[in-house]
């Protein structure tokens, strides 16, 4: 059954005298390749002597049909296709492992970044300032090396965007004393890690139980490089967030150790 949405293309045809043949083959191509979605299509038509006739044509999706073909073409010569490696369309983003598509582990290991760094600020309010000062640092600055790793994936103009509420990182009065006692603008610091949370949490893929399908994340991703890399973008916010939380640590230990 075709669906309103899916555009297919034939692969090959048969008359409708191999029906079995056919249906062997199609049995075998689904067990061995069932990335591809095989189908058959039946065609009714008239010859030039006015006959009715028909054929039947093996059909996959339109964005399939290249590696089909390929498999379909190993498949007739004789190839054992069930070692076949499946093509990807974002091969810097997803790699194939065990029979299916995952993110490379570079895009893994900076959205867990990310994640970790939701906890620290989660968490803040509830910690001493000077641990998640250090903790903050150590993670920015891992994520700021893991960002410039990333690929450039592929615009996709399907993906949503919503503004992330700002989160309250420290309470008033970590603001407040901090700022009397050692001149540290932890305000500023929670600005800065808004924003860039604001250029990264902002897309769906972060948000539970939303299926993001393989476009989308290449899309986030596109815009997550994009925005990193531009003028006064992310990654430069997340540099002053550095530089103003390594000042901030060394003013806390210097008074500290004064007093």
């Amino acid at each position: 059954m075709y669906s309103d949405e899916t555009f297919y293309e034939s692969v090959d045809n048969f008359s409708t005298n191999d029906l079995d043949t056919l249906d062997e083959m199609l049995n075998e191509l689904k067990e061995k390749a069932p990335f591809i979605n095989w189908s058959t299509h039946w065609h009714d038509y008239e010859t030039l002597s006015g006959e009715l006739t028909a054929y039947v044509t093996l059909d996959v999706p339109v964005d399939q049909s290249n590696e089909a073909t390929e498999i379909y073409e190993m498949f007739n010569s004789g190839e054992d296709i069930s070692g076949y490696i499946r093509m990807s369309k974002y091969p810097d983003i997803f790699v194939y492992v065990d029979n299916q598509w995952v993110l490379d582990r570079k895009i893994q290991d900076f959205i867990s970044l990310f994640h970790y760094l939701d906890h620290v600020v989660s968490s803040a309010q509830h910690s001493p300032v000077l641990d998640t000062l250090l903790a903050l640092a150590k993670t920015l600055s891992e994520i700021y090396e893991k960002a410039w790793k990333l690929p450039y994936g592929e615009y996709c103009s399907g993906i949503d965007y919503t503004n992330v509420e700002k989160l309250k990182i420290f309470s008033e009065e970590q603001l407040m004393k901090y700022y009397i006692e050692y001149r540290v603008d932890l305000l500023k610091i929670s600005e800065l890690i808004n924003d860039i949370f604001d250029n990264i949490f902002g897309f769906g893929y972060f948000i539970e139980d939303v299926d993001v399908s393989q476009a989308e994340l290449a899309g986030m991703i596109s815009e997550w490089k994009h925005s990193f890399e531009v003028d006064n973008g992310w990654g430069y916010k997340l540099l002053e967030a550095l530089m103003l939380i390594h000042k901030s640590i060394n003013e806390i230990k210097y008074i500290d150790e004064i007093y």
